[in-house]
């Protein structure tokens, strides 16, 4: 693409004068930018862990499976061959009642239905695209040995899309807030070079290029973050105030008041 390039935050400018004029509704100028914001999501944010996975093994007894259903409430579940870090295909519940109304005598060898498998590394954006083309709404997201990190579904991966219109208030919310004595608010998917720029301090990446201060905490923590967790910097201390699934939606950021010298030389 020769053209002239566009950065996110222009595009996102432009959608705000936009819908200024009239020409977009608030809940579709929102909608337009969550669309854009998929592609610094990955999916390592939006997953069930595994160890929240609620599975079932390819050759236990099917009336055990009938079981899980209602226990659960859910509609499918993953089906794995001997342990989780083989998870082999997905049963739905439709096709499990369908079966016993009919009085079909049947495993779950039969039902077996295809899953999908995606790195971690994979974006929202691009986990949807999969799914769809597909037509399959499940993923088993892999590790970077190969292993279960966890599962996502095709509704996990759409909430991204449209859940914060429904969620939002009439106010409009910044990225970056600032509260009080040095404090600031921060929403999980705040770009991490405008929280420098907004905050004023140097925040070092350690080599790693999440552009999403979500991404980069939880980077720092080695883990899925939790509602109270902290993080401490050289010049700031950030505290995670709510999470979603295993992305962090709003934090707290304090500046520490001891001159910081300037990394970046």
């Amino acid at each position: 693409n020769d053209g002239p390039s566009i950065t996110e935050n222009e595009l996102e400018v432009m959608i705000d004068e936009i819908q200024s004029e009239g020409v977009l509704e608030k809940s579709e100028s929102e909608l337009i930018k969550n669309a854009i914001r998929l592609d610094d999501i990955h999916v390592s944010e939006v997953y069930v862990h595994r160890v929240d996975i609620v599975a079932i093994d390819i050759d236990e007894d099917i009336e055990q499976l009938g079981k899980l259903f209602v226990s659960s409430g859910f509609s499918r579940v993953p089906v794995y061959d001997d342990t989780i870090d083989n998870i082999i295909g997905v049963v739905y519940s439709k096709t499990y009642f369908t079966n016993k109304a009919l009085g079909v005598k049947f495993s779950i060898h039969d039902i077996l239905m295809p899953v999908k498998y995606i790195p971690e590394t994979v974006t929202v954006a691009d986990a949807l695209s999969e799914l769809q083309k597909s037509k399959i709404h499940m993923a088993v997201v892999l590790d970077s040995y190969g292993g279960t990190k966890g599962i996502v579904t095709m509704e996990d991966l759409i909430e991204e899309l449209v859940g914060e219109i429904w969620d939002e208030s009439d106010a409009v919310q910044q990225d970056v807030s600032a509260s009080t004595g040095g404090c600031y608010i921060v929403k999980g998917m705040a770009n991490l070079d405008d929280v420098m720029e907004k905050v004023g301090i140097f925040i070092d990446r350690e080599g790693y290029d999440d552009p999403s201060l979500s991404g980069f905490i939880m980077h720092k923590l080695q883990r899925a973050p939790t509602k109270g967790d902290l993080v401490e910097l050289d010049n700031a201390t950030i505290t995670v105030n709510s999470v979603k699934g295993h992305r962090v939606i709003d934090c707290s950021l304090v500046v520490k008041n001891e001159p910081i010298e300037d990394e970046t030389v």
